[in-house]
């Protein structure tokens, strides 16, 4: 237990070093324009079709309950803003952050564990190349970027998924939009960004943390990118409750 409590807090430490570093040459712009635009494109554009599946049928699902047990209450004209706010709020920046761990995530960790257990990453160094200024920030870069990206799209597919249901449950077009209008604040969409900002940059440190910290062969990247994907996974789930109850 005490080797495990410690081997955390080393984690933690070696998080925070890694984060400081790698904003460090992101503020500096010592970020390799090229693998910048290498990973915006396996970020953004390689994950969008699983991030928005993710999200559409997850709003679909939604408001399919939701729509019987409103109807039931007499409360239809109220579907729309209750399924837009779920959307806004929860749906679509909880699925952004699950689907870029799944997909990217997983693979920073992946990748960097492997470049560390063969030695590439001390190579790199004895060539006075900073790994973290070479590996992370651009990763780093590329998912603040995209998150917000897959966010506005995960907005239009989900709210398209709401109102197909709904219309499929006797709910119009124009009474969703005319409910979902009237339900929705700027600050939902406002918050909706601060948390997939927030997780973003949470989960790129924590994957590559846990990549760069591997150690033990094959069996030790593998035990870097579960606990990546595990890590990731619990603080996006604590953060998106820390930041519902601060911004609504």
């Amino acid at each position: 237990m005490i080797v495990s409590l410690r081997r955390s807090v080393e984690y933690v430490g070696e998080l925070g070093l890694v984060g400081a570093e790698a904003f460090g040459a992101i503020l500096r712009l010592r970020v390799h324009l090229g693998d910048t635009l290498t990973q915006l494109r396996e970020i953004g554009v390689r994950s969008l079709p699983v991030v928005l599946a993710t999200i559409l049928f997850s709003a679909a699902t939604f408001a399919y309950h939701l729509q019987a047990i409103v109807q039931n209450l007499g409360m239809r004209d109220t579907v729309g803003g209750l399924v837009g706010l779920a959307i806004v709020r929860e749906v679509a920046p909880v699925m952004c952050a699950v689907c870029v761990i799944a997909r990217c995530g997983s693979a920073m960790a992946a990748e960097l564990g492997t470049m560390r257990v063969s030695e590439q990453i001390d190579a790199l160094v004895s060539l006075t190349v900073r790994p973290v200024e070479y590996l992370v920030a651009p990763r780093l870069v590329a998912t603040t970027l995209m998150m917000p990206v897959h966010y506005a799209y995960g907005l239009a597919v989900g709210i398209a998924g709401g109102i197909a249901v709904s219309w499929g449950g006797g709910i119009s077009t124009g009474m969703f939009l005319t409910s979902l209008l009237e339900g929705l604040e700027p600050l939902d969409v406002y918050g909706g960004l601060i948390k997939v900002v927030a997780f973003g940059i949470l989960l790129c440190l924590i994957c590559c943390t846990s990549g760069l910290s591997a150690r033990g062969g094959s069996r030790g990247v593998g035990r870097a990118t579960t606990s990546s994907v595990v890590i990731s996974l619990l603080v996006v789930y604590a953060l998106n409750y820390l930041l519902g109850v601060c911004l609504w």
